[in-house]
């Protein structure tokens, strides 16, 4: 069997939405209710406030900063979630049993895990942001303006609010090469918990949460306690020194090479998948 074929893609993208139209309606309504609690304990703790244009438009993007965390947190819970609906035996065996490759099949789940969390999370954003802004008009007797645009607004045009980018080192770097950079440092955070839901079976996000704080404070022993950025230092900078064009590009291809390991790894553990597995993991 050929590894992609488009209608087949098509087709098991097709059965997937069918078959766990019911998860993706409670995780929708789900994290609707969560948005709009959020926004409830906003609406009660700030009833004495002055009402003002410069006050809604503030608020607002307050709003929207916020929710950019909880959105952050969502994404990272349905990457590590990607095989959620193969817990069962009967799941695992009605995936695996699917007329497609493994290839598609981990597309599709891709796909649903990613794309499709997010539309997920924009939809139930946009029904809370609705009942906030009539809950508001009644208690409050004021409108604040639509927190979901300034949400998206911050979404396409995010780069520019990070101050880092803003100084220094990125002035000798075009725009291209900083969008990379951050696109780069989104995918793979956002790859590694596709690979700890892949690997583990119970509590994929805690364990991958556990796995990253390994090692994070293993690397960080290394640089520190064992003196080693003195020696890249030394290596990269005092005797050859490289311009931080090269620091950049050195970077982008290091990140490009850690994400499709973990991409690549990913696969391979999904590949392996059978329909009675270890109790903890995938292996």
């Amino acid at each position: 069997m050929r590894n992609i074929n488009l209608n087949r893609l098509l087709l098991t993208i097709k059965w997937d939405l069918v078959s766990n139209w019911k998860v993706t309606l409670r995780m929708t309504l789900s994290i609707m209710f969560g948005i709009l609690c959020f926004f409830a304990i906003d609406i009660l703790s700030t009833r004495g406030d002055t009402y003002s244009p410069e006050y809604s438009t503030d608020k607002a993007q307050a709003l929207a900063a916020s929710l950019s965390f909880i959105a952050v947190l969502f994404m990272s819970v349905c990457a590590s979630m990607i095989f959620t609906t193969m817990k069962t035996k009967q799941q695992r065996i009605s995936l695996l049993m699917q007329p497609a490759s493994n290839m598609e099949k981990f597309i599709v789940k891709i796909l649903y895990s990613s794309v499709g969390a997010f539309i997920v999370f924009i939809a139930a954003l946009f029904a809370a942001d609705l009942l906030r802004a009539l809950l508001d008009f009644i208690l409050n007797q004021r409108y604040i303006g639509m927190v979901s645009f300034w949400f998206l607004k911050n979404i396409f045009f995010f780069c520019d609010g990070i101050v880092f980018f803003n100084a220094g080192i990125s002035q000798q770097i075009n725009d291209m090469a900083t969008w990379l950079l951050v696109i780069e440092i989104i995918v793979t955070g956002y790859m590694t918990f596709i690979l700890g839901g892949t690997l583990f079976r119970q509590h994929s996000w805690l364990c991958t949460m556990g796995m990253v704080f390994i090692i994070v404070y293993t690397a960080g022993y290394i640089l520190i306690e064992l003196d080693f950025t003195s020696y890249v230092h030394r290596i990269f900078f005092q005797h050859n020194p490289i311009s931080p064009t090269t620091l950049f590009i050195l970077t982008d291809m290091a990140l490009a090479a850690l994400i499709a390991f973990e991409l690549w790894a990913s696969y391979k553990l999904f590949c392996r998948m059978q329909v009675i597995n270890n109790k903890w993991t995938n292996l």
